[in-house]
Formats: C-alpha cells, structure tokens, sequence
C-alpha cells in the first residue's frame, strides 16, 4: 500500500515484465490503479518530502564537547509525495514534471538523532551550506555501515534531515529511522554502537579515492557542491567527542553485533 503513492499515482509510468503502462486512474479508497499500455521514453520518479517528530526519549547522550544532542526513541514518521519528475530513460534527464494529490502516510516507528545546531558549522570550519550537505552524506554512509553492523538491507533504515528553531537556536537533526511500523530493534543497536559506527564510517570516506563524495562513500554529490567527504570527516571527528557522563555508549556482551 506505501508503495502505491510513490508508484501507481496518476500519470506514473508503471514498469512490469520489461512493458511500461501509464497509469490513467488511482482510485484510492477502492485500493486500484487502472493503468494502460503506453511506449514512451522516459519514467517517473516520485518526490517524497518527511517529517519526523520525536515522541518518546529512551535514552540521551551529548558529543561534541556537548554542543550536539543524540539519542534514540519513538518517532513518528509524516510522509506526501508532493510530485513527481519524467527521466528519459538513458540520458537520465529531466524532461517534465508534475503534482501528486494524495493523503499523508503516517508510520510511528523508532528513531536515533544526532542535533546539531547551525551556529556549530563555523567551529566545524565549513560554512552551513556545506555542514548541511555534510550530514547528508554522513547519513547516506552511516546507513551503509550499519547495515553491515546489522546485517540488513540499507533499506530497512531510512536518513531524514530537518531544520529546526527553538527559541533563537536553530539546528539541524539528522535521524536515522526504521522502515517498519513499530520499528524491529536496529536503531537502539545502532545508538549503542555508535562510536564503532562513526570509527568504520571515517575509515570508509578517508579510503575512498571518490572526489567529493560518490555511492561508496557519502553518495554521489552534485560537481557544484563542497567537498562532501571532507565536511562528513570533520563531523565525524567532531561526533567521536563524546560525554563520559552520559548513557553507556557499549552494549552487554549479550546483545553485541558480531562482524
């Protein structure tokens, strides 16, 4: 069904066994798309815009000399395809658009979050810009790792950034949330294991011979943006800092993740 609203809303291009249908009609509360045969030379890709909101703190910590919160908890997940992109097929380029009208999905699943507020780029010696694209890419690559970590499907853990103001501060959050209503458990790992994950993603950019950032680092930037590989470095180095204090950052030998 979450599937639908990305591929079968009105005007998509449906592939299915090597044919493509155009789909003519969603009907949404009677679960049906009614597509046709169609010989085009593009597909559509589905704009999805994310919101996610914290709704119960399990546990908490600080890094960064504790300047940026991180913990993991319930999330709720607010997601709307607002639109969608016609790509030739090939070439890759962008030969059209359109809106998509479809309700909002919502999931309640669990989340970890690192806070970073915006005034700390400058201490990071990047400018927003760049620190923004930085959590990108450090969100791309800790997916990457901790499905290795875990043992699962990258796509079983999703990377959502979003901006924030309280009061005067404003922030990014990058959170990393499962793709499973009620989640299954990997993001709890992955918050206890986070200072292993941070190790293996800073070996992983500081072996790549990518320039700027590609898919088996940070994930492919635009030639126009920073130096995507290194800005997710500083963070990482930045994120390694953590508070003593804090929760336990080791897991019990009973609940370790061999690799």
């Amino acid at each position: 069904f979450r599937g639908a609203h990305t591929m079968v809303h009105e005007q998509a291009v449906y592939q299915h066994a090597g044919e493509t249908y155009q789909v003519e009609r969603l009907d949404y509360e009677n679960r049906k798309a009614f597509v046709a045969p169609v010989d085009c030379d593009y597909y559509t890709d589905a704009q999805t815009y994310s919101r996610v909101t914290v709704l119960e703190r399990e546990a908490e910590a600080k890094a960064a000399m504790g300047r940026v919160d991180l913990g993991w908890g319930e999330v709720r997940v607010v997601e709307r395809v607002v639109g969608y992109k016609k790509i030739k097929f090939h070439t890759h380029e962008n030969v059209g658009w359109g809106d998509v009208h479809l309700p909002e999905l919502e999931m309640h699943t669990n989340g970890t979050w690192w806070t970073v507020p915006a005034g700390l780029a400058e201490t990071f010696g990047l400018s927003r810009p760049a620190m923004v694209d930085a959590l990108h890419g450090l969100g791309y690559a800790l997916r990457h790792v901790g499905a290795l970590k875990l043992l699962c499907d990258p796509r079983d853990v999703v990377a959502n950034l979003s901006e924030t103001v309280e009061g005067e501060v404003e922030a990014v959050t990058l959170t990393l949330y499962e793709a499973y209503p009620g989640g299954v458990g990997l993001v709890e790992e992955l918050f206890h294991i986070r200072d292993a994950l941070l190790a293996d993603v800073e070996d992983l950019v500081g072996g790549c011979g990518c320039r700027g950032g590609c898919p088996s680092c940070t994930g492919p930037a635009e030639e126009s943006s920073s130096d995507r590989r290194a800005g997710v470095r500083l963070l990482v180095r930045a994120l390694r800092e953590t508070d003593p204090s804090a929760v336990p950052t080791v897991p019990s030998a009973a609940n370790e993740v061999p690799f």
